[in-house]
């Protein structure tokens, strides 16, 4: 599987495309910006930058199969954004870049019971 971008209109979706079938299945909310990372070692879950309805991007994981979204981080300024999220190959911890004017590479542990800031 493959995960991609689709613009429409103003609104960037996430769809997950099966490669062997050429099949693409919508996983994001229909509207607002949502950018897929990678998948989880295992390849049930897909890391996601997103600004979510607050217009403050987080990082969130996305069960691939069901749709069903887990908010990981709690980032409060809407200056910051957050991009490339990326898991490491044991599935522990996501990596991402949070830019404005400068960049920061954060990381955070999926399991943690509370979100990291």
């Amino acid at each position: 599987q493959l995960a991609v971008e689709m613009k429409q209109g103003r609104h960037m979706l996430m769809a997950v495309a099966d490669v062997a079938t050429g099949a693409v299945r919508q996983i994001s909310p229909p509207e607002g910006q949502h950018w897929p990372g990678s998948f989880s070692p295992d390849g049930q879950r897909l890391a996601v930058a997103s600004p979510g309805p607050t217009g403050i991007w987080n990082i969130e994981v996305v069960d691939v199969a069901t749709g069903e979204r887990r908010q990981l981080t709690t980032a409060t300024s809407p200056e910051l954004v957050a991009r490339f999220p990326s898991w490491s190959s044991r599935g522990d911890v996501i990596v991402w870049a949070q830019t404005a004017l400068s960049g920061t590479l954060s990381l955070v542990r999926p399991a943690a019971r509370r979100p990291a800031p």
